[in-house]
C-alpha cells in the first residue's frame, strides 16, 4: 500500500492449528476403518453411485487377483459375472431414480469374475452407506466364495445317490422301488427267527421298511 511516507506492506495471518488437527484426525479415521475392512476375511468392496471402486480390502485382492491399485478408480463391471457387468450400470441407475431395493441388504447368489476371467459361484451382500459430510451415497459389497460349497454339495449328492442305488437298484431315480429281499426256506419252513449266534434275526420286511425310512 502506498501512503506519503512511502509503500507499507501489510500480512494477514491465519491459525491453521485447527484445520490441521481435523485433517489428522480424518487420515487417522480412514487408516483405522481400512485397517478394519482388511482385517475381515471375507472380501469387501466399496463403490459410489457410479459404480466406480473407492475401496478394497485385501481379501478381496487376493481372492480376484487384481490389484488395490487396478481396482481404485475401475468400474464394479469388472468383477461381475454371468452376464451382469454389461448391466450394472442400469441396475445402479434405476435403483438410484425409483429407489427400489432388490439386493440391497439381502444375501444372494451370483457368479463373480477373476482378473483370468474365470467365473465362479459367489454369495452376494450390499449394504448402502450414506456420506454426511459430503451427501453422497456409497455401497458395500461383501462376497463370500461359495466354490468350496458348491463341491461339497455336488459330492453329497452323489454320496445320497450312491445311498439310493444301493438300497432301491440302479437306475431307480430315488424312487421307492426297493429290491426285493426273499426269506430263505429255512426261514419261513422252520420258523426259526434266531440267526445262529441265538440272536433275534430282523426280518427282510423290517430291514426294507428301515431303508425306505433312512432314505426319506
Amino acid at each position: 500500500i502506498k501512503t506519503e511516507d512511502g509503500v507499507v506492506f501489510s500480512a494477514f495471518i491465519k491459525d491453521l492449528t485447527q484445520q490441521k488437527e481435523q485433517e489428522r484426525q480424518i487420515r487417522l479415521r480412514e487408516c483405522i476403518t481400512q485397517a478394519a475392512v482388511d482385517s475381515s476375511f471375507d472380501p469387501m468392496i466399496q463403490i459410489d453411485d457410479h459404480g466406480v471402486i473407492v475401496s478394497v480390502n485385501k481379501a478381496a485382492v487376493a481372492l480376484f487377483g487384481w490389484s488395490r491399485e487396478e481396482f481404485i478408480g475401475s468400474n464394479i463391471s469388472m468383477i461381475c459375472g454371468d452376464g451382469h457387468g454389461a448391466h450394472h450400470g442400469a441396475y445402479m441407475s434405476r435403483y438410484l431414480e425409483t429407489g427400489q431395493k432388490r439386493i440391497i441388504g439381502r444375501k444372494r447368489p451370483t457368479k463373480a469374475r477373476r482378473k483370468d476371467g474365470k467365473e465362479f459361484d459367489v454369495e452376494l451382500g450390499v449394504q448402502e452407506v450414506h456420506d454426511e459430510a459430503t451427501g453422497r451415497r456409497y455401497f458395500c459389497g461383501y462376497i463370500r466364495d461359495m466354490t468350496t460349497h458348491k463341491m461339497q454339495q455336488k459330492k453329497m449328492m452323489r454320496h445320497e445317490s450312491s445311498i439310493k442305488e444301493e438300497f432301491f437298484g440302479p437306475g431307480s431315480g430315488g424312487k421307492k422301488t426297493p429290491l426285493s429281499i426273499s426269506p430263505s426256506s429255512s426261514d419261513v419252513g422252520n420258523g426259526d427267527a434266531s440267526s445262529p449266534g441265538g440272536r433275534p434275526r430282523r426280518k427282510p420286511n423290517r430291514i426294507l421298511h428301515h431303508a425306505n425310512t433312512t432314505i426319506s
